[in-house]
């Protein structure tokens, strides 16, 4: 794997982590419509399993796409001035260092990145899914797109749980018996119903 991302990554920044989530959510979502909500309506049809997804589809998407063109506070000769008193600096953690590439000392509580190459207010991490750094400009936008992202998570757990659960009922699944590899009749277990039921669907 790490021989894989090497050849694909010649350059410290590249967008195929973004184009990876995009995918990811791409099909997890074609699962999501084809798999469960098709099934949920089979059973359930006068319930709307589509808004709350739909909605959490797009917030998170837009999210995204702001975070990936947002501005994690990029210190440059103009704005260095005022990032530098923001925070004073405890000369324990924080101490007045100067930053050989941006030509500069860097203020309290921030630091270069070296895949950036800029130094970042209130540096916190690089994020290769979005393909910049997470500082103080965005933080705030960096944890509400987290938050989207476990409702969106969430949502899908609880509709694949409740497609399950009906299948199960709607079907008698609980009143099957099966054989095990001894020729055994034994009684429905979840074990058994949470390996078999997919085979159903």
């Amino acid at each position: 794997m790490h021989i894989f991302l090497m050849f694909f990554l010649p350059f410290p920044r590249h967008c195929i982590y973004q184009v990876t989530y995009l995918i990811i959510i791409i099909i997890g979502h074609y699962i999501l419509i084809m798999d469960v909500i098709t099934v949920l309506y089979r059973y359930s049809w006068l319930e709307n399993n589509l808004l709350l997804g739909a909605g959490c589809l797009f917030f998170n998407g837009l999210l995204y796409l702001l975070l990936c063109f947002s501005n994690p506070g990029f210190i440059t000769s103009r704005n260095k001035s005022v990032y530098a008193h923001i925070y004073e600096y405890d000369h324990f953690i924080y101490s007045p260092k100067p930053c050989t590439i941006c030509c500069h000392i860097i203020p309290a509580r921030a630091k270069h990145c070296s895949r950036c190459d800029n130094c970042i207010f209130r540096f916190d991490h690089h994020c290769v899914w979005i393909n910049s750094c997470i500082g103080g400009q965005n933080h705030g936008l960096f944890i509400t797109f987290l938050f989207s992202l476990f409702v969106m998570i969430t949502n899908a757990l609880w509709l694949n749980c409740r497609m399950l659960y009906l299948f199960s009922v709607h079907e008698n699944l609980w009143q099957a018996h099966y054989l095990d590899e001894y020729n055994q009749m034994h009684p429905m277990d979840w074990l058994t119903l949470s390996q078999c039921t997919y085979r159903f669907l």
